[in-house]
């Protein structure tokens, strides 16, 4: 979830001022929840990409947030965002200025897009044993319990896994 374009109209700044600790800024402001959109970066007829990187400035107000069906609470809109080819960078870093983040499709070739769903698979299976298949079988019970209401999975070393770290290894995602 983002709220396009606060980085430069001063929200951003607005919510800091509150903040405390580590810099987690809390959102309460209803004009910046009203605003916010759930970036949307599945393939489509306009993009059929195998991968995505997703960059921001970080004084843009983000948040994880997972969009879905029976989920109580906020529920910012879907928001398709326009995708740039990774060598395209004088199309995308004016979006990223003016915007405040930017979705690069296809940053990685398609071989290391295999070898890094290979990798995510094995690190799954090593946390939920060895009966997954394919990648297509994985449910909420093979993934680790998640600390925050943002399903962002960091139990279990997923996140220090081999998946991660052959992507923080790749030079187009550096």
């Amino acid at each position: 979830v983002v709220v396009p374009r606060s980085h430069r109209d001063g929200t951003f700044e607005r919510l800091w001022q509150g903040a405390r600790g580590c810099g987690q800024v809390q959102c309460h402001e209803p004009d910046a929840a009203e605003r916010a959109v759930q970036l949307d970066l599945r393939p489509g007829a306009e993009s059929r990409h195998r991968s995505v990187f997703v960059a921001w400035d970080s004084r843009l107000v983000h948040q994880g947030h997972t969009h879905g069906a029976g989920v109580q609470g906020w529920q910012p809109s879907l928001h398709r965002p326009p995708f740039f080819g990774r060598q395209r960078e004088k199309a995308w870093r004016p979006f990223l200025a003016e915007e405040g983040y930017v979705a690069i499709a296809d940053p990685l070739p398609g071989e290391d897009v295999d070898e890094a769903l290979r990798l995510l698979l094995q690190d799954l299976r090593r946390l939920a044993g060895s009966g997954l298949r394919h990648l297509g079988e994985v449910r909420k019970q093979h993934l680790p319990n998640k600390g925050a209401h943002n399903d962002l999975r960091m139990a279990g070393g997923l996140c220090h896994g081999a998946f991660a770290w052959f992507l923080r290894g790749r030079p187009q995602i550096a």
